[in-house]
């Protein structure tokens, strides 16, 4: 039973060591206002994935909004900041 166990989290630690998480600068506008947003995903999913929409604090973009936004990604869902 032991044994099962350990071959079942080497297969889940193989799956999730393979998954890359993707970032990239998302450029939008709103109005003659330019923006940009911050975009992160796991690559190792395919197709269509859930997003989630976080939204800064007023002073804008920075680090810790980033570093969150990855976080989420690892959790496999797509997401968008702005």
């Amino acid at each position: 039973m032991q044994r099962i166990g350990v071959i079942l989290m080497a297969g889940v630690l193989a799956a999730h060591a393979r998954a890359k998480i993707v970032t990239e600068d998302a450029p939008y506008q709103h109005g003659d206002v330019a923006l940009e947003g911050y975009l992160a995903y796991d690559d190792a999913a395919k197709g269509k994935r859930p997003g989630v929409l976080i939204v800064h604090e007023w002073w804008g973009l920075n680090d810790f909004a980033r570093q969150k936004t990855r976080e989420l990604a690892r959790a496999r869902h797509g997401r968008r900041r702005l």
